[in-house]
């Protein structure tokens, strides 16, 4: 069974090295989005979900700016609430 990834707004997640960014023009259709910048994660880091942008891409926030990511490549932090 595949399960979507299910992210909550203001979470942590855990961005892995070479995963693809991209960042879309703001005015362009919801139904056919134009990508405007493109990069890789060079190593894993950090970001912070901003929005669900559908079941394929999340927005985070990381590198100081807003990215969609592919859900898949994006993993929730395990908190250790015993620290």
């Amino acid at each position: 069974m595949n399960r979507a990834k299910k992210f909550s707004i203001g979470e942590l997640v855990h961005i892995p090295a070479s995963v693809q960014l991209t960042q879309y023009e703001d005015h362009a259709p919801a139904d056919t989005p134009i990508a405007k910048k493109h990069r890789l994660s060079d190593a894993p880091t950090l970001g912070v979900v901003v929005s669900n942008s559908g079941p394929l891409h999340l927005d985070v926030y990381c590198h100081g700016e807003r990215w969609s990511i592919p859900t898949q490549s994006v993993y929730k932090l395990e908190v250790n609430k015993n620290d």
